[in-house]
C-alpha cells in the first residue's frame, strides 16, 4: 500500500523473500497490506549527501518494479540513449571516444525487429543516415546522432 507522500499511486502483488524491515532514517514509501507483514514498511528511502537510496523488502510484481524505475530515471534526470522506443530484448548503449558519443544498438531476441527512428542517426557500417533501423537477430548497429561521417575509431 503506498503511503501518503510516495510516488506510488496503486497497490501491487508481493511474492516470496518479504522481509521485516525497522526505518531508523529512511523513509517509508509503502507498506505491506495484509498478513503477518501488515503495517510493515516494504518500500523505503533514504538521503544521504547529494543521494538516495531505496529499498524494496519484497519481490514484486513487474508493474511495481516498472514504475520505482520510471521513478529512478525521473530522480536521475537520465535520458534515453536512443530517440525511439525499442522492442522487448532489444537494448541501445552510449559509449565515448573522447566528445564522440556512439550509440550500440543490441538485438539480443532470435527474431529480427524493426525500430522507427524519432530523428535521423548515421549508421557507422554503411554511411546512411537512418530513421528506421532493422536489426536481424542477434544483430549489432553502431550509430551517432552526428551529421558527420567516421572512417574509424
Amino acid at each position: 500500500m503506498p503511503l501518503a507522500g510516495s510516488f506510488l499511486q496503486r497497490e501491487y502483488q508481493l511474492r516470496e523473500l518479504c522481509e521485516l524491515v525497522q526505518c531508523a532514517s529512511a523513509q517509508p514509501l509503502a507498506q505491506y497490506g495484509d498478513d503477518f507483514y501488515q503495517g510493515h514498511p516494504v518500500l523505503t528511502a533514504n538521503s544521504f549527501g547529494k543521494g538516495k537510496a531505496y529499498y524494496l523488502a519484497a519481490r514484486g510484481e513487474q508493474a511495481l518494479l516498472d514504475d520505482l524505475t520510471a521513478q529512478l530515471v525521473k530522480e536521475a534526470k537520465l535520458t534515453p540513449a536512443l530517440d525511439g522506443c525499442l522492442p522487448e530484448g532489444v537494448t541501445a548503449t552510449v559509449h565515448y571516444n573522447g566528445p564522440q558519443r556512439f550509440i550500440f544498438v543490441q538485438n539480443f531476441g532470435a527474431v529480427g525487429c524493426d525500430i522507427t527512428l524519432n530523428r535521423p542517426y548515421l549508421d557507422l557500417e554503411s554511411g546512411q543516415h537512418l530513421s528506421a533501423l532493422h536489426l536481424g537477430k542477434f544483430d549489432v548497429r553502431i550509430l551517432t546522432g552526428d551529421t558527420g561521417k567516421y572512417d574509424a575509431f
